[in-house]
């Protein structure tokens, strides 16, 4: 791995941040009796280990929390996933729901994957990492993917209003804070 690519710190953070997401889903599916809406979509419906059904939610907060460590992260999406591009590199924390369509022969993806998003690999995921758009922070990602955005996600996998959002970025920071707390790199606003 190319260090001046994707610093150390961006691996750290992005493994906080998968874990986080991992404990939030994993809470999700315990209330999953109570997590409905008004229309009756789960509002988190994803598997807690690999993270299905969770890029746009997880890549959101992932962006959130490298752009306040000064990273100049980008939220890239496609009609089927989403992750972060930093430097010409995918770092995504999704990727391994992917690897239930693998047998033990093909390529597993870590819990932390960085892709050279110009050397992708083949396959018939590869297309899972094109990139179709491109958000440059939170606005731009809520201008896109929130509701009434230009291409929404699905309700069940984004956020519901800019209220959740915004809590939801100060819950991650202060998680991230904790878990990380031996970095000197804290500035979160």
């Amino acid at each position: 791995m190319d260090e001046l690519r994707v610093p150390q710190q961006v691996l750290r953070l992005a493994g906080a941040v998968r874990e986080w997401a991992q404990a939030k889903a994993k809470k999700a599916t315990r209330h999953r009796a109570r997590n409905y809406d008004a229309d009756g979509a789960l509002l988190l419906n994803v598997d807690p280990e690999t993270l299905e059904c969770m890029c746009a939610y997880a890549s959101t907060v992932l962006q959130y929390v490298l752009r306040c460590h000064g990273a100049d992260a980008k939220f890239v999406s496609n009609s089927g996933h989403a992750f972060v591009a930093l430097n010409g590199y995918g770092v995504d924390i999704t990727a391994t729901q992917f690897n239930r369509y693998y047998d033990d022969r093909g390529p597993r993806f870590e819990a932390v994957e960085v892709l050279d998003l110009t050397n992708l690999p083949a396959g018939r995921l590869s297309r899972m990492w094109q990139i179709d758009a491109i958000a440059q922070d939170s606005d731009a990602v809520w201008a896109l993917h929130g509701p009434g955005g230009t291409e929404p996600w699905p309700s069940y996998q984004f956020f519901k209003s800019r209220r959740e959002l915004n809590r939801v970025f100060k819950e991650v920071s202060d998680y991230v804070k904790t878990v990380l707390s031996d970095s000197d790199q804290w500035e979160t606003s």
